[in-house]
């Protein structure tokens, strides 16, 4: 890369910890279409030393959400089950990552016991993410259920 490339630019605005936490990441999730990817990323920014692991679960959390445009997208000329299925998705995982952001720090301050390496402190967190919003959710899917169907069945 050389001195007059975008790049070197790119990684000092990546290096500021405040834009990691904006929701542009959600959006840039759903432009790629797959919040494993965008972990992806997110990862190899750590690796690099460009992010914070709080940062990076920051990161994750916003790409969950990114994520379920893919679902909306695909819910488009289908049928209403379909489109009720995408909303659920969507709003189950801005519960989840409601629930989650005030637990960015104590995530961070666990994942050293997790593994050793960040890129894999933010794997093992985004599953923790992915197995506790669902088991949470559980016992409340009737509920669930019917909060979909009444905030989006016309």
């Amino acid at each position: 890369m050389d001195n007059h490339s975008i790049y070197p630019s790119l990684l000092t605005l990546f290096k500021r910890k405040h834009i990691a936490k904006r929701p542009d990441w959600a959006g840039l999730t759903a432009i790629i279409q797959s919040s494993t990817a965008m972990t992806g990323i997110a990862m190899g920014f750590l690796t690099a030393g460009i992010l914070d692991l709080e940062s990076g679960i920051a990161i994750m959390l916003g790409a969950n959400i990114g994520t379920c445009i893919t679902a909306l997208v695909a819910s488009i000329g289908s049928g209403e089950e379909a489109k009720l299925a995408a909303y659920a998705h969507i709003w189950l995982n801005v519960f989840g990552v409601l629930a989650f952001i005030p637990l960015i720090r104590p995530l961070a301050e666990l994942a050293p016991d997790l593994a050793v390496s960040k890129d894999v402190q933010l794997a093992h967190i985004s599953v923790i993410f992915n197995v506790a919003v669902s088991l949470v959710m559980l016992p409340f899917a009737n509920r669930f259920g019917h909060f979909i169907l009444k905030v989006h069945k016309k």
